[in-house]
């Protein structure tokens, strides 16, 4: 007697989990892991790097590209500069600014330059938040008394703007 309820109750177990499988089974079948993701709701999602490089002359020490333009209907949202120079004595600050289309600066922001590590090349690297409109550029300037080169980097991403 006890084997026979013991028998009944996994065979009514087994039965329960075979239907419930066979529930979950059923029905319009949906692609949720099979279709690429594009998250229509975030635009942010819109990475953006930008490099250049930035040749200093000596006749008046100043160097300065323009690392981007922002492009109609976005908005750059820049999320970290960085720029590396080798050699010798080093200027103390770059600059970073937002251009308008005239070309007149809207925002103009330093980021100090420090020595290196080894001691023989400079860099600025500074995450920061700054915002540049359909139309403006983001240019690096810097002002060095030595004739070198130096490459300005930026991260960020666009915003879809009406």
């Amino acid at each position: 007697m006890k084997r026979l309820k013991s028998n009944l109750m996994y065979s009514g177990l087994s039965m329960m989990l075979l239907l419930g499988t066979a529930t979950l089974f059923t029905g319009q079948a949906h692609a949720q892991f099979s279709s690429p993701v594009h998250d229509v709701n975030n635009p942010d999602l819109q990475p953006v790097a930008a490099s250049a490089p930035l040749p200093i002359t000596l006749n008046g020490g100043r160097g300065s590209t323009t690392l981007i333009t922002v492009p109609a209907g976005k908005r750059l949202v820049v999320d970290f500069v960085a720029g590396f120079s080798e050699d010798g004595a080093l200027p103390k600050f770059a600059f970073i600014d937002v251009q308008g289309t005239n070309t007149a600066i809207r925002v103009s922001l330093p980021i100090p330059i420090q020595q290196a590590p080894e001691g023989k090349a400079g860099i600025f690297a500074q995450p920061i938040k700054l915002y540049a409109e359909p139309g403006e550029s983001i240019v690096v300037f810097i002002f060095d008394d030595a004739n070198r080169t130096w490459s300005a980097n930026l991260v960020g991403h666009f915003v879809n703007v009406q």
